[in-house]
């Protein structure tokens, strides 16, 4: 066994190379994993504790990765306890030909493309399942979240302390004003966003927890934020970090477009001038 990289974040991640015996070889057992297990920081365990991280992220790779194996990492073991303490072990995706981003990368369009259909793959498999009341329930929606009366104050708190602190330089007065409505009126979108169409959301699908299949097909990674809501969401949410402005300006109305007509594909259609509107 050998660790043949680390980092740290909510999670303590390292590369584990391995080699086996002969039965181990012959079993076909992997020769590298990548390993989510409790962090070191206790602030961040609290954090994992307090809104179930953990627990999600584990739940989705028993029950949920199997039925999406082209769209996220395969687990050999997954796991969560009290306390934020976990154990995932994940196939390493560099070792299959795929390729991570991280959050600064610049990845080009046609990955941005492949993950609109790749959230469209995930969507539609759970659009409006009745699964999200039973075996899927643990699913939840964002108001009903484990956690979430702490979360959302917490976000005021922080948005409010940066509103009164930071200088025009730093946050100019037409950004301004859209924060301070954007705080003074969150959980009124949140709630209306609850009235639309439900499926699973990755919830978190910035550009770095994505990874492109050596066939171009893209895949995500990191589902500790997982929760139910109106697919379009976490359109939007990749389209913000994947682009710069002027890439966004060019392609965004392209890639909803490729979203909404892979859902329409599998059946689910939506009206494209409120959808655009909600997106």
């Amino acid at each position: 066994l050998e660790s043949t990289d680390a980092h740290d974040g909510m999670t303590s991640r390292k590369k584990w190379r391995m080699q086996w015996n002969d039965a181990g070889t012959q079993a076909g057992l992997p020769q590298a994993l990548f390993v989510k297990a409790t962090p070191d920081r206790p602030d961040h365990r609290v954090t994992l504790a307090v809104l179930h991280m953990d627990e999600l992220e584990a739940n989705f790779y028993r029950s949920m990765q199997p039925e999406l194996p082209q769209l996220a990492p395969r687990a050999f073991h997954a796991e969560s306890y009290p306390g934020g303490r976990h154990l995932i072990l994940l196939e390493d995706l560099e070792t299959q030909g795929c390729t991570p981003f991280w959050a600064k990368d610049h990845c080009g369009m046609d990955h941005v493309r492949a993950i609109a259909r790749a959230l469209a793959q995930l969507h539609c498999r759970y659009w409006e399942s009745d699964r999200l009341s039973k075996d899927l329930s643990w699913v939840r929606p964002r108001t009903r979240r484990y956690g979430w009366p702490w979360l959302r104050d917490m976000t005021h708190v922080v948005r409010r302390a940066f509103l009164d602190t930071a200088g025009d330089d730093i946050l100019p007065g037409p950004l301004r004003e859209l924060l301070q409505l954007w705080d003074e009126n969150s959980d009124r979108v949140f709630d209306y966003f609850e009235t639309l169409p439900q499926t699973v959301l990755h919830g978190d699908c910035h550009l770095g927890n994505t990874f492109a299949n050596p066939d171009g097909r893209a895949g995500l990674f990191d589902w500790q934020v997982m929760f139910r809501g109106n697919g379009l969401r976490d359109l939007a949410y990749i389209c913000m970090s994947a682009m710069d402005n002027e890439e966004r300006k060019a392609n965004e109305q392209d890639v909803f477009d490729i979203y909404n007509n892979a859902l329409g594909d599998q059946g689910i259609s939506l009206d494209r001038d409120q959808a655009w509107n909600h997106y």
